[in-house]
């Protein structure tokens, strides 16, 4: 009997041969390429009758011949779980099809090929899921986290600051170098493992606060494969209710600048791209996260420095920061505005890469002048800047600059309930009181 229309573009007809036909419609893009040329249907025995290597002959004659992305098929894992889930259903005609090719495998004695026996078992318990939700279900194919990981960042996107998105791919990054591992199955996650993760952090010397950052990026991705159903309910998520060693308040605070230092950092950058990151510093208070993803737009011939559009640490992070004057100055004579997008384009991939870069240059500055680095960082610009404005203007009109939520115990209740915010002139007038980096000659 001829098995046609399959969508593994094989068929056999075993009256007249016992070997697997090569058979598809050409596509327009191969019409007139060889061995295509002016067929419309394309038959090539593939001289065995066994269906897995007659999958294997398809396969490289496809990626020989650039057809319909063989090459790229993604794993009988993936698979699976998208067919458990019911991200992928299989439907009542791929149904038919998948049962012809166990006719013709398993009903010859062969062996059933990937990915039809993933897409098979997810279906087979899929249907029993839904039949019975109470079902024990045994999973023969792993659950990944690198892929679980990857599909919770695309269904984020819209939604995550770039910082998030950062910490997310630093706390599977990190669990992958605890476990040695590049692969990690979600299914053999436990309290007690995770617990190993954390300990292993706290020894790798990482502040508390960033190690309950990456529980909560893997909680996310754990909790997102609970709701998709890839993990069953009952299942306790290991990243929840996990215990971090608080740090001992021994370290070294971190302080203003003193504009003596933020003038030689400026000064002695050895290139345009330091300095005009330490100048967005110094004028503008913002995070070095911000000042990687900014943009910018002209009101009334003013350059306004747009901070956190997509959203940023509060919700009154987004904001926007008139330019000072000679800040304005630096942007527009730096190689790296981009005057058709109004941003600049950073020559590092990311935020923690700029950072780096800038690391390693105040180190170096700071121990030509004999002076412990250690207690300044990039947000130390961020302290001078807020102290400038507070001590000039008040913490309250200060936070419409800083993105500071004014909710806080910090703020008054007269400032939280009646206080409505800067028209852009005075936070100009504001910003012109930053003391400028350009040492005036004498």
């Amino acid at each position: 009997m001829t098995r046609r229309n399959r969508s593994d573009h094989l068929t056999i007809n075993r009256a007249k041969s016992k070997n697997w036909v090569l058979n598809f419609r050409v596509p327009e893009s191969h019409q007139m390429q060889h061995p295509f040329v002016g067929r419309a249907v394309y038959q090539q025995s593939t001289k065995t009758s066994d269906y897995n290597e007659a999958c294997r002959f398809r396969d490289e004659f496809f990626r020989e011949h650039g057809l319909f992305g063989f090459s790229d098929e993604v794993s009988s894992s993936d698979v699976y779980w998208k067919t458990f889930s019911g991200n992928d259903q299989v439907g009542n005609e791929e149904r038919e099809l998948l049962q012809e090719v166990v006719e013709d495998t398993v009903g010859f004695g062969d062996k059933l090929p990937e990915p039809y026996a993933s897409r098979i078992a997810g279906d087979l318990n899929r249907q029993e899921s839904l039949g019975n939700p109470l079902a024990t279900i045994q999973h023969d194919y792993p659950l990944h986290l690198e892929t679980l990981h990857a599909e919770y960042l695309a269904y984020r996107s819209d939604d995550f600051a770039p910082k998030t998105i950062s910490r997310s791919h630093r706390a599977v990054r990190t669990f992958h170098e605890f476990l040695h591992s590049d692969s990690v199955d979600l299914w053999v996650m436990t309290k007690t493992l995770v617990f190993k993760y954390v300990r292993y952090l706290e020894n790798s010397g990482l502040h508390e606060t960033t190690i309950r950052g990456y529980l909560t990026s893997l909680n996310q991705v754990f909790d997102y494969a609970q709701r998709l159903g890839y993990v069953t309910d009952e299942r306790l998520n290991p990243f929840k209710g996990q215990k971090v060693r608080s740090v001992k308040s021994d370290e070294k605070p971190r302080v203003a600048i003193p504009l003596q230092h933020a003038q030689g950092l400026f000064l002695s950058a050895p290139n345009d791209e330091l300095r005009l990151l330490i100048a967005v510093g110094h004028y503008s208070g913002i995070r070095l996260s911000e000042a990687f993803n900014m943009t910018i737009e002209y009101i009334d011939d003013q350059m306004v420095l747009r901070i956190a559009d997509g959203g940023g640490k509060t919700h009154a992070a987004t904001r926007q920061i008139p330019a000072h004057v000679h800040l304005q100055e630096l942007i527009c004579a730096s190689s790296l505005y981009d005057n058709i997008d109004h941003a600049i384009s950073w020559s590092t991939p990311n935020s923690d890469s700029l950072g780096k870069q800038f690391g390693r240059y105040k180190q170096k500055y700071f121990d030509q002048h004999k002076t412990d680095h250690k207690k300044y960082v990039f947000h130390s610009f961020r302290h001078a800047f807020s102290t400038y404005l507070v001590n000039k203007f008040g913490e309250l009109k200060a936070s419409e600059l800083t993105g500071h939520d004014r909710s806080t115990a910090s703020a008054t209740e007269l400032g939280r309930t009646y206080y409505s915010g800067l028209e852009l002139a005075q936070k100009r007038e504001m910003v012109d009181h930053i003391p400028r980096l350009q040492v005036s000659p004498e």
